[in-house]
């Protein structure tokens, strides 16, 4: 829309200044959707697509080394469990065996200190072989000897099962560093782009709103030049141009100044007065009588300057031995060349090729003429007073 509107303004300026604005409008709020599909709308979609493939990939990697570290737990276990179970199927057998074995007391006491379930069966082989008190007192030096030997051994496979456990959750806090660094990076890049969407939007909305303001202040600048008085006047004298009114299709001259009013108003009168007088003296006379008084009555005004151009009374009464008569019609026009309005009267005559016609001309004796007009009107008043 141009702001630099022009001084004056019509109707037809502000409905194209309104036509230009819907369009602006509807131009700026597809430009703001197609900038929000773009700059807001796909970038989002990609963000979203990324953060879950990326929380994906973080959780198959968690669930594969809490599966891996599942699996090596439950070996270890298994191992341990079968070497267990190993190590008492040999005692049990060395047990129920010993004597055919040939296994001494010592090894088969070691056994059974490991064992504490085979008590009885120690019991009983003691009882068997009648050991003495020095022979039970060496057997239980023998078994504290194996008992801590056995304490070391523990020991060292505590000391060992200790490191694989500190290597294990050093390996797992590397993993684990990776794994929250990549989470970390994904939220941030989540935030960021959602911020910048943000920011996207509301630099495109405040630039609509920024546009919409300007087009109004320019819409209203249009609107406050606009006045439909001189708009209308003007119309109205274009339209009159383009199409100029018959001469016969006025009846009225208005005239700004009361006595030009009055004095129009007068003659028109006068004019239809004198019709009637004319119509009434051709029907009562039974000859072709062709009567002319006067001649053309005209009246000028510039509608400018209401100033007074010209005026005569023209009254022609024809009639006709078989066709009936031909009267004058008296017509008020604005047809002049320079804007006059002009009262004229027009015959209107029928095809009939014996006329007669007297003529009375009051211009050559304007004196008589208007002292005879005025006896015709003496006493006539006006209904109301003209202003």
């Amino acid at each position: 829309m141009n702001s630099d509107a022009e001084e004056t303004g019509t109707v037809k300026d502000a409905l194209d200044a309104i036509k230009a604005d819907i369009k602006n409008e509807y131009t700026a709020r597809n430009e703001y959707f197609n900038a929000l599909s773009d700059d807001v709308y796909k970038p989002l979609l990609q963000l979203k697509d990324h953060y879950a493939q990326n929380n994906r990939r973080v959780l198959s990697y968690l669930q594969k080394r809490k599966k891996k570290k599942k699996c090596r737990l439950d070996a270890k276990r298994t191992e341990k469990k079968k070497n267990t179970i190993q190590e008492a199927t040999v005692a049990s057998n060395q047990l129920f065996n010993a004597q055919n074995s040939g296994v001494t007391s010592t090894q088969v006491l070691k056994v059974i200190a490991y064992f504490s379930v085979y008590k009885i069966l120690r019991i009983l082989y003691v009882l068997e072989r009648g050991w003495t008190q020095i022979d039970i007192e060496y057997n239980i030096a023998a078994r504290s000897t194996t008992a801590t030997q056995s304490q070391q051994q523990w020991k060292e496979r505590d000391d060992e099962d200790h490191a694989d456990w500190s290597r294990e959750n050093a390996r797992f806090n590397e993993e684990l560093t990776v794994i929250l660094q990549g989470m970390e990076a994904n939220e941030f890049s989540r935030l960021q782009a959602v911020g910048d969407c943000l920011r996207k939007w509301a630099v495109f909305t405040t630039n609509v709103c920024a546009n919409r303001n300007y087009d109004i202040q320019s819409l209203a600048q249009v609107m406050s030049l606009v006045k439909p008085e001189q708009d209308l006047q003007a119309f109205m004298a274009e339209t009159l141009a383009k199409f100029p009114p018959v001469h016969f299709c006025y009846l009225f001259v208005f005239a700004v100044v009361r006595e030009q009013r009055k004095f129009v108003i007068l003659k028109i009168i006068i004019i239809m007065y004198t019709h009637i007088l004319c119509i009434a003296y051709v029907s009562q006379s039974s000859e072709n009588i062709n009567l002319n008084v006067g001649e053309e009555m005209t009246a000028g005004y510039d509608l400018g300057s209401f100033s007074r151009q010209s005026f005569s009374t023209s009254l022609t009464a024809e009639s006709k031995s078989v066709d009936g008569p031909t009267l004058g019609i008296h017509h008020l026009s604005h047809t002049d060349v320079e804007g006059h309005a002009v009262i004229k009267t027009n015959p209107i005559s029928n095809n009939n090729n014996h006329r007669s016609s007297i003529t009375h001309s009051l211009t050559d004796q304007p004196q008589d003429s208007t002292n005879s007009i005025s006896k015709l009107f003496t006493g006539f008043k006006l209904s109301r007073r003209v202003r």
